[in-house]
């Protein structure tokens, strides 16, 4: 096979390899980072797979870049560009934040590529603002954003952020009951601890252990908010007993059975989930929206839980701010391989 790029979307449970001949991007392939004890295992395990040829590399990785290296937060992986370099003897190395993967992704996106996300009556149709900041924001195995930013040319750059490890906060009473009990688990309860797939097993245990208790009273209001817009559900018998789980996925078939602790886990994951990206919307002034990415919020169930929350109402409640921010949309991105465009935008402007 002629030279290729070897492209590497690594996230803390994945990584999602692919190529680039100079013309186009070959489909992704992904493996669970937990089979190789390094990112150079992983990628020569794909390179001898296929019979490569590799000339360079692309690499989006979870966490923060330092001195042309990053330590991966969810993941025991470090990528280092020179090692890289010496491995493989390669001159082209890129290691980039693999949520400007994400940022630059959704520059392919179209308008059928959105679902706007729980617009209020008077909220304004999605329509994308080119030349206003945009947030982009995702909850997978962490929480990942960056912000998009247009020159006077109309041409985007990416800000690489860690905006995910803030301290999280809440306005209700809920909320600000949950995050006092993850405290007593963690040091440091910042908003990736519950706003992400890893965070949603830490919620799931918070509201299970105290369901019973707080159903009457600290969960009441959100209870019957939660039965009203999700009235789709249907319950199931011994709805509101907790039930042990070890992966995220086993909340969302509990969720899809009905289950209520489940169900509030992911009504209160959505509601932290709004105040978080109205922080980051205040942050940069995202006039050009907020756009919500990742497998875990594209899934059909859960992008339609997502969409009949009361995120949106979360998003928009901060007092004086309200009005600026009810102009400012939410929408997810269903298109899927995002970070594979963003990688395929960068092959294209470095390709000799």
């Amino acid at each position: 096979m002629s030279n290729v790029f070897l492209l590497a979307d690594i996230g803390g449970t994945h990584v999602r390899f692919s190529t680039y001949d100079g013309a186009k991007t070959s489909q992704s392939e992904k493996y669970r980072t937990r089979e190789f004890f390094t990112f150079e295992d992983a990628a020569k395990a794909h390179i001898q797979k296929h019979g490569l040829t590799v000339s360079g590399m692309i690499i989006g990785a979870a966490g923060i870049r330092q001195n042309n290296m990053i330590k991966l937060t969810n993941c025991p992986w470090v990528i280092d560009t020179a090692v890289l370099k010496e491995v493989f003897k390669i001159d082209t190395v890129i290691l980039l934040n693999d949520f400007t993967l994400q940022g630059l992704g959704i520059l392919s996106c179209a308008q059928e590529d959105y679902m706007q996300i729980g617009a209020p009556e008077g909220a304004p149709a999605f329509q994308e603002a080119p030349s206003g900041p945009r947030a982009v924001i995702g909850a997978g195995t962490g929480l990942g954003v960056c912000f998009l930013v247009a020159d006077n040319n109309n041409r985007y750059q990416v800000f690489e952020s860690e905006g995910g490890h803030l301290t999280i906060s809440g306005s209700s009473v809920a909320l600000r009951a949950v995050i006092a009990k993850a405290n007593e688990k963690l040091p440091h309860v910042s908003f990736e601890r519950l706003v992400s797939g890893t965070g949603l097993l830490l919620l799931y245990q918070v509201v299970g252990e105290n369901y019973a208790e707080w159903a009457e009273s600290v969960f009441s209001e959100e209870i019957v908010q939660m039965q009203r817009a999700w009235a789709y559900v249907q319950a199931t018998a011994d709805s509101d007993k907790w039930q042990p789980v070890s992966a995220p996925p086993e909340i969302t078939v509990l969720a899809e059975q009905g289950n209520e602790v489940a169900l509030m886990t992911y009504w209160l994951f959505f509601e932290f989930l709004g105040v978080f990206c109205s922080d980051m919307a205040l942050t940069m002034k995202t006039t050009g929206g907020v756009y919500l990415v990742g497998d875990l919020l594209a899934q059909p169930f859960i992008s339609r839980l997502l969409r009949d929350s009361f995120m949106r109402k979360t998003f928009e409640s901060k007092g004086r701010f309200r009005d600026f921010l009810h102009r400012i949309p939410t929408v997810l991105v269903i298109r899927k391989d995002i970070p594979l465009y963003g990688l395929e935008h960068i092959a294209q402007s470095v390709w000799k």
